[in-house]
């Protein structure tokens, strides 16, 4: 099942990092962080949800969607350099059970409008990082205002939160994904994957917060020049379970297969697959909502397999990767 990632490993401090996913897989930054040279390591959040918080704020103020680059912050500030009553603030979410202008909302979502409309997006981005302590650099893959579309088998599914919520017993089957308008690259995204020497991808929802970044208008052209000038590895951290609403039935080759051809390359470098067995009572509470593990399939757009334990229990019946374990193998790749 290929090569077990088990010893652990200190970073090069002249490698850069580079991850791309979206808000629920920026646990694994937390590891990340721990290990690796701060100033060689950047997160790409895609930024065309349209649900929550994230979505109410996009419509009423035309900006890009803040959640996952907020969530990515949350991972990546330092406790031991901002007061807890701060952390406790950026963290807040109000109550959805209210009557009120704020009702499920975002307290990071609304700082980071706020400090927007003050200073900018890249101004947002310098200030919120000095104040949450942050030393990596977050980068958002476009400034563009574009929603993520889904092309089925029975037309168009309009926007992340449709996709991402519709009924697992949908019958349309998911062809492609789109952003309409067309979203270009962040020049800033640009040079900091075309100067990796890691591209991390993932984990995270394939089609609401991979494939979306990969669709942005010039990332495989950024790909194509770093592997070309730079040799980047290009590394897929696999998902630990499949998504009826998404990714029913998916195995590592599927998932890998998926990502090169999204970005135009025919294999990756290396993908991450968890092999440490899940309890069984979680995975009946999975199996309520038609998720079930990742299974293990060969294929050449896997490249190199790293298999081991990367699991860890959020909770009595959620889990995660493992932070730590993630960050240490993505060391010795």
């Amino acid at each position: 099942m290929g090569e077990k990632i088990e010893e652990k490993k200190k970073t090069s401090d002249d490698e850069n990092w580079v991850f791309c996913l979206g808000g629920h897989g920026s646990n694994i930054l937390t590891g990340v962080k721990r290990i690796h040279n701060p100033q060689r390591t950047v997160s790409i959040p895609t930024v065309f949800d349209s649900g929550g918080s994230t979505g109410d704020i996009r419509k009423k103020y035309n900006v890009i969607a803040f959640g996952d680059a907020g969530m990515h912050m949350k991972a990546f500030m330092d406790p031991s350099r901002i007061p807890l009553e701060w952390q406790i603030i950026f963290r807040k979410r109000f109550r959805k059970d209210v009557k009120s202008t704020f009702a499920g909302h975002s307290m990071s979502n609304i700082i980071m409008l706020a400090l927007t409309e003050e200073y900018g997006l890249e101004g947002m981005f310098a200030m919120l990082g000095k104040m949450l302590g942050i030393k990596q650099r977050i980068i958002p893959i476009s400034l563009d205002y574009s929603h993520v579309n889904a092309l089925t088998d029975k037309g168009e599914i309009e926007g992340e939160a449709a996709i991402d919520t519709r009924s697992p017993d949908c019958p349309r089957v998911i062809r492609n994904i789109q952003l309409e308008p067309p979203a270009r690259i962040y020049i800033k995204a640009a040079e900091a994957i075309e100067q990796a020497d890691k591209l991390i991808w993932g984990p995270g929802d394939m089609r609401t917060s991979i494939r979306p970044i990969t669709c942005v208008v010039g990332v495989k052209e950024s790909v194509a020049k770093a592997r070309q000038k730079r040799g980047t590895k290009v590394i897929l951290v696999c998902n630990l379970m499949t998504k009826k609403s998404e990714t029913p039935g998916y195995t590592t080759a599927t998932f890998a297969r998926e990502l090169c051809e999204s970005l135009g390359i025919e294999k990756l470098d290396y993908t991450l697959f968890n092999t440490k067995a899940i309890r069984q009572d979680v995975l009946a509470s999975y199996a309520k909502d038609g998720q079930y593990p990742v299974r293990f399939e060969n294929a050449l757009e896997c490249g190199t397999i790293y298999s081991g334990n990367f699991l860890e229990y959020d909770g009595e019946y959620h889990i995660r990767h493992s932070p730590q374990a993630v960050a240490n193998a993505i060391a010795l790749l």
